[in-house]
Order: structure tokens, then C-alpha cells, then sequence
């Protein structure tokens, strides 16, 4: 079986391998609309829209099934077509109807409902609102609407009603008086049926079935019966038996249950297997189809009167006729003889049944001649006479057997009569035997009978004690356990305490789980507020930031839950946030209504390692730390957590060894120095540790060299760091000088920077590196102005090569490139500490990477600023499927490569649509303040004009409006003698003092 679908539509092509067709479920099989379309069928669902098409199907026609086991056969599926192959009819156009494709009427509608919404389809295809009187026709499919019911009475006198949403099918019916030949078969969809045999049952049918009930799970043969059904819109089926014989299997015929006492039901289920054994309905059941079927017709209630009549009440008859006469017939007193009143009614009603059938078989006769004389012309007067006689002939006969049947009767009525007296005679017998037996007993009995009521007396106060004792001891015990379950009902009824308890966490851990505990059990639902908050530790960059309730169920003790937590690659060494805790319900209370939480970094520290090999052992010599080496972790052991740092490694050989650093640093900044033992030699050694001016001038010195470094690291009270703020721009130098004249040792240097608002930064955009050759950095052109930050106070000092790109987002969507919180940067959103923290907001469904199930990866963009001038221009900007990135990892490796005056912090990975990569990196570029303000916008200048023909070229070619004298706001730089003639410059809220033109530029 081949499957395709496109859209609201699959196909299958049905094969010759197959024995039946699977649909997806039991509700497409049992509530879809079937229709034909040459040689294959839609099933079309129930919305109207999703349809299934077997191809080929009414070519190869199977059973359909369900997952389940429900199933329609091949004749069923062609009867619930709402529209046939079209059938060519000659007349005129627009008719409705074949007649001779319905064939014969098999019955009538007897009755309907108040809303009168039932229709049938025949095989014409053609839809009929049926109304009371209506004919019905073998292979109509009848169907109720709403709550419509029908009644249909077929020509035997078959009753077959139809409740509310009923569809069945009327698949078989045959019935011929004259040969006493009938049967019926209907296939029920859905709905409630309630089905009772006309004269069909009571033909002779070799003990077989005369009736088959069909539904997608069961099938019911009848024998001569009454039965209410329901075909749930599952397909599960429940018959409940009335009278007859009721045989009951699966569909397929299997497991079968023979139904004979009325009130007893069974049901076939949708999930398969053999009906239920035989129960007695339930009311509700009753219920269910008292509510959805009407009452039974009266010609059914007629006929259960006609088959069940009362007991006879009549004198009984002898064997001629006569009262009082003959061992059937009544006493002289009235009183009835050894077979009585009802042996006689029954002689009766068989009389009457067969006088009465021999009556309806005369009459059916006689019609018959006569119909066959009015066709016939009077030359064919002989035959009719002869047919007349023979049937007579029969007629005798029928009548000569029927005296022999009653012969044999009676006979068989005496004999039992002569039965009845040996048994009598024999029981009499029995009786005095028993008599003997129960005088010889009853001496003994009365022997015994005073000894047993001494016995019984004595058994009685015995039992009566024991009872007592055992009642007394029950009664304690209900009473203690009385006692026992109000106890803990009232202690479960006292609000409990709230618990919650948490560990520090793993950066790397994804989550903090946090356990909440209630001291006691409790009978009500305890829940409670938390919202987190942040400390050293911010939300956003280092865990989300989430506020909601927890709920611990009733006759629950405890819960978890959990807070996510973002593993970066800043080395934050233990940063902390809080979860408070707040309106806990049902009267309960928290035990604490804070917890701090500390979040254990695994980045490792970064150390920049020197090589002592070479000559640093005077100021001229003295190894330089570049400043963009402090975009670094910030180092415990300083004492502040928040400032960037680096750490040397250092060595001191014996003699006169003195190792020189040199800082550049910047007015207004502090310094911090702390000196510890190093752990290559794993020697102590005692130093010195000053600091000087570029002027070689010593500003600051730790001459505690009792301690040095202690042996111990800064966590020695005696060992702290030194610091210094320095108040001019230009070079400084740390030395360390060993005390111990005479022995090796190494250390570990700790530098750190506390900036000023005007020091030069480090911001850390990230960048791609398009030609693979690694990032590429230049140093800024005067011409570059791009803002470094929202406030425009910083310029590059680095810039991007023109062969790797930026990774931006035009926030604005102006096509420009604005600022630098259109980079991923630490100003792309407030609380971001890091480039790849930035792109990490884009995550949206937190699988680590970042690409087309994140709404805003088709807007991200690639910056070429091929002319280096910090404006996005003309064929710089392209989106990232331009250059077939399809994904890119928020997973990076750290990294501290000094480039230029900047730094690349990490390294990551985009994909490409190819499967190839494109390395991306976090660059730490190097800043400055801006010198002066550039901005222009908004301005309009005047001049004065001094010498107005000097210049008056000039200020045409800068676009001067000599009338207006206004300048363009675009114009950052003047030429002499321009400059000279403008003394202000005018913004919208008035004039101000003109800026001079080198501090414009």
C-alpha cells in the first residue's frame, strides 16, 4: 500500500497484496463521508476539509478497518456513498427518481417523530425526507437527524425503529407466504434500533437464523425475537435480549454468546476480543434507550399478546366435546379433572391456532383463484377448476394430518395421566414408610431432646459470655481506633511549616534545584509565592530571572523546583543571588523567606606567564603589560571582586635580582598590587614590592619584610595588597625585590586597574572571520567615529579588517547600522555582560544554538565595512543567508590573544548550509573617549560675514544657504577663512556658543 498526501489530502493505492485497508482511527471509519470518484473512494472526516483517497478501490474491494478492530465490508462502504456512479435515465431532465432501480416496496414508515427529520437513500442515489406512510425499499440506507425517530413496518409485520442519530442499512429482505420462505439482514452504523420478527420468524427455518443485525464490531443472528441495540460513535456495541434466541459474536464472527432470558445484554467492544459474558442490563442502560426510542408500535404489542396469551379461563372439553365427560373433562362439581383447567386451554388454543391458520391458508386460496380467474380469459376455465381441486386435495390433507396430530396428542396426554397415578402411588408408599420410620425416631428423639436442652442451656451461657466478652473487646477497639483517626485528622487539620532548602550550584549545572518540605502532613493544598533577585550574580547573564507559585497537593509532604542558571565564560568565582518567599496559603509558614544561592564558576583564572629569560631587570628593560590584557576575570585576592586584573608569574634568582613592570596608565585610575608564594619551586622567599613614576620616583613600597609574602597567599592578616591612584597619564613600574639574598624562589604578582569614566575601555563585539585566516584588527582612522557606546562618548580605537565582518541586528530596522547596540556587545540590552550573552537573548528555545526555530536568526546580518570608515554604507550590509549560514553555537572556547590594543576573549562556530564552518570570535576592542563633540544633528549655524568676498566660494561649495544663512547639518569640518565668519551656531532651543573647528573634528 503506497502513501502519499499533500496539503488537507493523502493518497493510497490499494493492491492486490492487500486483505483489508487500515484507516488511522475508529472515529475516520465510523463518522467520515464516503463518495466514489470513478474508480476510487474518498473518506472524507468529519471537518468538512481532511480527506483520505484509496485509489483504485471499488477495482479491488476490501474490508476497511480500524486500529482498534471496528470494520465495514466492501457492500457496507458502497451503501454509505452519498453520491453512486451517476446512472443515464431517459426523460426528461431533472428527474429525481428510477422506480425501477428501488425496485418493490419491502415495507412502510409506520410512524415518526415530532421533528420529522428522517431521510433514505436508495440505490439511485437520490436523497428521500421520508414522511409517515412513505414506501421503503431494500438497500436504502435510512438515517435520523437530531432527535427524530422512526418507526418501519415491513410487509410481514416486521417492527424495526430507529432512535435519535440513527444510520443503518436495509441490506437483505425477502418474504414469500406461499412458500413460508423469509429472511432479513441490516447493517446498523451508529444509534439506538429496536428490531422485533414478523411473520418471517415464525416460518420453519431448520433451527438456523431468520434475521442478521450487522454493526462495525458485532454481528446478531435472531431466531423468532425481540432485541434493542446501540452502536455507540466508537463502534461499541451493546444488545439487550426480549424474547428468542440470540446469538452474539465479534465481526468476524468470532466468540460467540447465545442470549436466551430476557433482560439479559451483552457488549462488543471497539478494543476488540468476544462479547462480555451475559449480564443483567442495568437501569441506566434501560435508561438509554427508554429516553432514545420510542414505544413499540401497536401491531408489535398485538402480536406479543397473539403469541403470550393468559392462562384459560374456560371449561375444559372432553375428548368429544361434551363437559364432565372423559378422564380431560371437568367433575360434576365443576372441579377439574387429573389434567385440570389448563391442560384443556391449551388443547384449545391449539384447536383455535390451527383453525385459524387453516382459515388465513383457505382465504389466501381463494384470492388466489380469484386474482387468477379475473387475468385469465374464460378458455382457461378447466385449468382454474383443476388448480381449485388440487388445492382442496391439499386442503384435505392438511386437515387429515391435523386430526392425526390431535389423535396423537391426546394419546400422548393419557399417557402421561397413567404416568402421573405410579408416581402417585409410589410417593404414598414412600409417605408410610417415612411414617414408620418417624415413630421409631421420635422415642429417641425425646430421649435425647432433655439432654440436649440441658447442653443447649449450658452452650447458650457460654456463648452468651463469650459474645459478651468479645463484643465488650470490639467495642474498645472501634473506640481507640475512634479515638486514633480523630487524633490525626485533627492534627492534619493544623497548618503545617514551610521548609526550603537549596545547595550552591555549578555554573556549568544548568539549573539550582531548590526542595520544599512541609513539617507535617496537611488535608488542604499549601502553596506560596518566589520571585528571584539578583546580587553579585545578575539575571540575564548569569540566571533567569523568574517569579511564580509552587503547590504541594494535598496530603503531599514535599516538591522541588528549579531556577536555570547560564554558564558563561566570565570568570565570576562565586557570584550569589537571592529567592525570596512570600503568602503562603491555607495558613501555613515559611521557616525562612530568603535563600541564597552561590554560583560556583568553572572558568579558570587567567594567568599571563612571562618568560624570565628575558632582561627586565631595570626600567629600561621592564617587561610591559599591555592594558588590553586587564579585559581578564577579576581576581579574589586583591580584595575587590570587581576590578579586571592580570597575574604574573615571576622568578627571583640569588644575588641582586630585581624583575620591572611597566603599566600605562591612565589619570584618575587606582592600582592594586598583592605579591603571593608561586608554586614552581615551591620556595619561600621574602621581597620587596614598590611602586614608581615614569620619573623612576618611588610613590608606593610594601616594606613589610617580615612577612613578604607570607607563605600563605593575601589571606594572611599581615600580607594585604597596596594600591595607589595615580594623577597623571603616562608610564608607571612595579618591582619586586628579593630579601633573601642568598636562595631561589618564585611568586605570583597580582596587578589590577580601577578605571575612571574616562579610561580607555575594552567593548566586545563579535566578529566573523570570512576569509579564514583569523581575525583581522587596524588601527582606527581619525575618520571613524562609529559610537562605541549609546551615549556616543566612545570611539574605536581598533577597527575591524575589511576582509572579517561584524555579526549585527538592525534593531531599528532603518537598513543602518546605528550604534553599538545594534552589535552583540555588552550594550545590546541592559544587565548583558558579553558578546556571546547578547546572542544568547536570540535563544529562544534554549537549545543552544542559534538559528531558523528563533524568530529574529533571519534578520541578523553581516557588517564588511570595506572603506573603514565606521558607517554601514552601500553594499556593507548582507543578510547571513547570503553567506549560507544556517546555524550558529552558542558554545565557545576562551581565549586571551592581544591583538593590536584589543583582545579576542573566545572562539566559536557558525554552520554553513555546505556543512562547512566560519569561525566567529568575541574581540575586545579597544576604545577611547571622543575628543570634543562631533554631533551636528539638528544644528543649523549662522555666521557673521567679515569678509564676505573671500569666502563666498567656499561657502557655496559647502552648501551655505547665503539667504537663510544656514549651514547643512551634515558639516563637521570647516576650511579657513569659512570658520571665521560663523562666531554662533543654533540648535532648536536658541543660540549657543560656537565650537571651534578643531574640536569638530
Amino acid at each position: 500500500m503506497l502513501q502519499q498526501g499533500t496539503g488537507n489530502s493523502t493518497a493510497i493505492e490499494v493492491t492486490t497484496e492487500q486483505q483489508e485497508i487500515l484507516l488511522e482511527s475508529s472515529d475516520q471509519l465510523l463518522n467520515s463521508e464516503y463518495s466514489r470518484n470513478g474508480g476510487d473512494l474518498i473518506i472524507t472526516a468529519a471537518d468538512g476539509v481532511t480527506q483520505t483517497i484509496l485509489s483504485g478501490y471499488f477495482l479491488n474491494p476490501q474490508p476497511l478497518t480500524s486500529p482498534s478492530g471496528a470494520i465495514l465490508f466492501p457492500e457496507t462502504v458502497t451503501q454509505l456513498l452519498v453520491n453512486n456512479e451517476p446512472v443515464e435515465v431517459a426523460g426528461p431532465a431533472g428527474s429525481l427518481r428510477i422506480p425501477d432501480l428501488l425496485g418493490d416496496p419491502i415495507g412502510t414508515v409506520d410512524g415518526i417523530g415530532a421533528e420529522a427529520n428522517v431521510r433514505a437513500k436508495g440505490l439511485d442515489g437520490v436523497y428521500r425526507k421520508l414522511q409517515e406512510g412513505d414506501p421503503i425499499y431494500r438497500n436504502d440506507v435510512i438515517e435520523t437527524l437530531g432527535k427524530s425517530f422512526a418507526d418501519i413496518r415491513l410487509v410481514d409485520d416486521t417492527s424495526l425503529q430507529l432512535g435519535k442519530e440513527t444510520k443503518l442499512i436495509l441490506d437483505e429482505y425477502h418474504y414469500d407466504p406461499i412458500a413460508e420462505e423469509g429472511n432479513f439482514a441490516t447493517t446498523v452504523v451508529n444509534g439506538f434500533f429496536r428490531y422485533a420478527s414478523g411473520k418471517i420468524g415464525k416460518f420453519d427455518h431448520g433451527g438456523g437464523n431468520h434475521a442478521m443485525i450487522k454493526t462495525p464490531t458485532a454481528v446478531m443472528g435472531i431466531r423468532g425475537s425481540e432485541t434493542e441495540g446501540i452502536v455507540e460513535k466508537n463502534g461499541d456495541t451493546s444488545f439487550i435480549h426480549r424474547s428468542g434466541i440470540l446469538q452474539v459474536s465479534d465481526a468476524r464472527g468470532r466468540g460467540t454468546i447465545t442470549l436466551t432470558e430476557p433482560g439479559l445484554a451483552t457488549t462488543v467492544t471497539i478494543t476488540g476480543g468476544s462479547p462480555t459474558p451475559a449480564f443483567t442490563a442495568p437501569d441506566s442502560l434501560l435508561s438509554r434507550f427508554s429516553d432514545s426510542l420510542p414505544d413499540a408500535p401497536a401491531f408489535v404489542v398485538a402480536a406479543r399478546e397473539e403469541d403470550h396469551p393468559e392462562e384459560g379461563e374456560g371449561e375444559g372439553e372432553g375428548e368429544e366435546g361434551e363437559e364432565g365427560e372423559g378422564e380431560e373433562g371437568k367433575g360434576e362439581e365443576g372441579e377439574e379433572g387429573e389434567e385440570g383447567e389448563e391442560g384443556e386451554s391449551e388443547e384449545e388454543e391449539a384447536e383455535e391456532k390451527a383453525a385459524e391458520e387453516s382459515e388465513e391458508q383457505a382465504g389466501e386460496s381463494d384470492e388466489v383463484v380469484e386474482d387468477q380467474i379475473k387475468e385469465k380469459d374464460t378458455a382457461e376455465e378447466e385449468s382454474i377448476e383443476e388448480e381449485v381441486a388440487a388445492e382442496e386435495e391439499a386442503a384435505a390433507k392438511a386437515a387429515e394430518e391435523e386430526a392425526a396430530a390431535k389423535a396423537a396428542e391426546e394419546e400422548a396426554a393419557a399417557k402421561a395421566a397413567e404416568e402421573e397415578a405410579a408416581a402417585k402411588a409410589a410417593e404414598e408408599a414412600a409417605a408410610a414408610k417415612a411414617a414408620e420410620e418417624t415413630a421409631a425416631a421420635k422415642a429417641a428423639e425425646e430421649t435425647a431432646a432433655k439432654a440436649a436442652q440441658e447442653a443447649t442451656a449450658k452452650a447458650a451461657q457460654e456463648a452468651a459470655a463469650k459474645a459478651a466478652q468479645e463484643a465488650a473487646a470490639r467495642a474498645a477497639q472501634e473506640a481507640a481506633a475512634a479515638r486514633v483517626e480523630a487524633a490525626r485528622v485533627a492534627e492534619l487539620s493544623i497548618p503545617p511549616r514551610i521548609t526550603i532548602t537549596a545547595d550552591n550550584v555549578q555554573e556549568q549545572a544548568g539549573e539550582a534545584v531548590f526542595t520544599a518540605t512541609l513539617s507535617k502532613m496537611f488535608i488542604k493544598e499549601v502553596s506560596w509565592e518566589y520571585q528571584t533577585f539578583s546580587g553579585t550574580a545578575e539575571a540575564g547573564s548569569d540566571y533567569l530571572d523568574v517569579a511564580g507559585q509552587i503547590v504541594i497537593p494535598a496530603g503531599q509532604i514535599t516538591t522541588q523546583f528549579t531556577i536555570p542558571i547560564i554558564d558563561d565564560l566570565i570568570g565570576e568565582y562565586g557570584e550569589a543571588f537571592s529567592v525570596q518567599f512570600q503568602n503562603p496559603t491555607n495558613q501555613a509558614t515559611l521557616t525562612a523567606t530568603n535563600i541564597t544561592i552561590t554560583i560556583e564558576d568553572n572558568d579558570p583564572k587567567q594567568l599571563q606567564v612571562l618568560n624570565e629569560g628575558e632582561l627586565n631587570d631595570s626600567f629600561t628593560t621592564a617587561t610591559v603589560v599591555e592594558r588590553a590584557a586587564f579585559k581578564i576575570a577579576p581576581n579574589l585576592d586583591v580584595g575587590d571582586t570587581t576590578l579586571p586584573w592580570v597575574s604574573i608569574n615571576g622568578l627571583l634568582n640569588p644575588g641582586t635580582d630585581w624583575d620591572y613592570f611597566k603599566l600605562d596608565l591612565q589619570s584618575g585610575e587606582t592600582v592594586y598590587l598583592d605579591i603571593d608564594y608561586g608554586y614552581d619551586q615551591g620556595l619561600s622567599v621574602d621581597t620587596y614590592l614598590l611602586f614608581y613614576d615614569e620619573n623612576q620616583s618611588v610613590l608606593l613600597e610594601n616594606d613589610d619584610y617580615s612577612y613578604g609574602t607570607g607563605g600563605s597567599g593575601s589571606v594572611h592578616p599581615y600580607d594585604s595588597y597596596i594600591s595607589w591612584t595615580v594623577q597623571s597619564t603616562g608610564a608607571y613600574y612595579v618591582v619586586v625585590k628579593p630579601l633573601n639574598q642568598g636562595r631561589t624562589g618564585d611568586y605570583v604578582l597580582n596587578v589590577s586597574i580601577r578605571p575612571t569614566e574616562s579610561s580607555t575601555g575594552l567593548i566586545d563585539p563579535i566578529a566573523l572571520d570570512l576569509d579564514e585566516d583569523g581575525i583581522e584588527l587596524t588601527t582606527v582612522d581619525s575618520n571613524n567615529l562609529f559610537e562605541m557606546t549609546p551615549d556616543g562618548s566612545m570611539v574605536p580605537s581598533n577597527w575591524l579588517s575589511a576582509d572579517d565582518g561584524f555579526l549585527v541586528l538592525d534593531q531599528n530596522q532603518n537598513g543602518e547600522i546605528d550604534d553599538v547596540t545594534e552589535l552583540f556587545s555588552e550594550y545590546f540590552q541592559p544587565g548583558i555582560k558579553t558578546g556571546i550573552g547578547a546572542l544568547a537573548t536570540l535563544d529562544e528555545n534554549s537549545d543552544g544554538v542559534i538559528d531558523a526555530n528563533d524568530q529574529q536568526f533571519s534578520q541578523l546580518k553581516i557588517w564588511q565595512d570595506h572603506n573603514q570608515d565606521g558607517v554601514s554604507g552601500e553594499g556593507e550590509l548582507a543578510s547571513i543567508a547570503e553567506y549560507g549560514i544556517t546555524q550558529i553555537g552558542l558554545s565557545v572556547e576562551q581565549n586571551s590573544s592581544v591583538i593590536e590594543e584589543s583582545l579576542l576573549l573566545s572562539t566559536g562556530q557558525a554552520i554553513k548550509e555546505d556543512g562547512s564552518t566560519i569561525n566567529f570570535s568575541e574581540v575586545a576592542l579597544a576604545v577611547k573617549k571622543i575628543e570634543g563633540d562631533t554631533s551636528t544633528e539638528g544644528m543649523n549655524f549662522s555666521y557673521q560675514v567679515s569678509e564676505f568676498t573671500e569666502f563666498d566660494q567656499q561657502v557655496s561649495e559647502v552648501g551655505v544657504d547665503t539667504q537663510t544663512q544656514n549651514v547643512p547639518a551634515d558639516k563637521k569640518s570647516l576650511e579657513p577663512p569659512l570658520s571665521d565668519g560663523f562666531s554662533v551656531y543654533n540648535d532648536l532651543n536658541g543660540e549657543l556658543p560656537l565650537v571651534k573647528d578643531e574640536e569638530l573634528i
